[in-house]
């Protein structure tokens, strides 16, 4: 991991394996740890409701076959909402209209990435739900 992937709040790993929010960043170190020690927690469904998300289930129209938590949806203002697919795939959609939602071919593979996504899109932190 590099630091310029990195922004004050994030949540990392340390080198103990302990979720800690990064409070400072130098080339060398992050929050008193050393750089190489400092891991990105892989993005999950666990995650995500953390984070405020609803999972959401489909139903295959041709089989009728139910995909439980298939996306999950985030408000990001009054127009829009962050989705992401179970594969971490993430788009915009409009609360609005049509409701179509234009997939990135990037995904979201760990939670500091959401973050910096979220605060990108609305100049906000993503807090998990506790925080709040």
């Amino acid at each position: 991991m590099k630091a310029n992937e990195l922004r004050i709040g994030n949540l990392v790993y340390n080198g103990f394996k302990e979720v800690i929010t990064v409070n400072s960043i130098r080339d060398a170190g992050v929050s008193g740890y050393s750089i190489e020690t400092i891991k990105p927690i892989p993005l999950n469904e666990e995650w995500l409701l953390k984070f405020g998300f609803e999972g959401h289930d489909y139903t295959c129209p041709e089989n009728g076959t139910l995909f439980k938590n298939d996306t999950f949806t985030l408000d990001i203002d009054d127009y829009s909402q962050l989705v992401v697919q179970k594969d971490f795939s993430f788009g915009i959609s409009d609360l609005h209209g049509e409701g179509d939602v234009a997939f990135s071919n990037d995904i979201l593979d760990s939670v500091h990435r959401l973050q910096n996504l979220y605060h990108a899109l609305t100049g906000k932190e993503l807090k998990t739900k506790q925080n709040d």
